[in-house]
């Protein structure tokens, strides 16, 4: 039985692991007076604790969730390609690792939707690019699914109709899905020796 997102079961999978929202995030420098940076810090707390740390919610994420079912039917009306609800992959090989992309297509595809403020839709627009900041997350879903593409969605139905979503095909085999599963692999490489530091095996005298 597939579990879908955002329930507590989804949480329970994803816990202590890195996922593609967090993927940004594994090489980022510490924080002033901390040892390790905060997602490291983070997946350290959640695989002691077996607890996911909850992230705050503001209000431009919750017009996202609120909107994205309507982005997918804007892309199946668009494309007419049906999309199907997908919960947590986790990676094939690396452990400790997963994504949740927000649908498959068919046997090659799934979907990453995104319902941005008006102006970075107009922008993405404008410009027929994903956004920097998304490739490194579609990227590790892909990594995960080992599927062949995906399509960016970005949608605002603030705007006239036929500006309303913007369709970009990503191939897997234009990004660096190798570099991207050794920097997973590194990262948790250090979390495990931390966690070995943390909890010591006792010698027998």
């Amino acid at each position: 039985m597939t579990i879908l997102q955002r329930n507590e079961n989804w949480h329970a999978d994803r816990c202590g692991k890195v996922t593609a929202s967090r993927i940004k995030d594994i090489a980022a420098k510490p924080l002033k007076g901390r040892v390790h940076n905060a997602l490291t810090l983070t997946i350290l707390a959640e695989r002691l604790t077996g607890v996911q740390e909850e992230s705050k919610i503001n209000n431009l994420m919750q017009w996202g969730i609120d909107q994205e079912p309507y982005a997918i039917a804007a892309y199946e009306n668009e494309t007419g390609n049906f999309v199907c609800e997908t919960g947590f992959i986790d990676h094939p090989a690396i452990s400790n690792s997963g994504a949740s992309p927000d649908g498959l297509v068919g046997n090659d595809g799934q979907i990453e939707a995104k319902c941005p403020s008006t102006t970075t839709h107009i922008n993405t627009l404008l410009s027929r690019k994903v956004p920097d900041e998304y490739i490194p997350q579609i990227t590790w879903q892909l990594a995960c699914t080992r599927r062949a593409w995906c399509d960016f969605i970005s949608y605002d139905p603030r705007l006239p109709k036929h500006l309303q979503i913007v369709i970009i095909r990503v191939f897997a085999k234009d990004l660096d899905i190798a570099g991207i599963e050794s920097s997973v692999i590194q990262f948790n490489k250090t979390v495990e020796e931390v966690l070995k530091e943390m909890n010591p095996v006792e010698v027998a005298a």
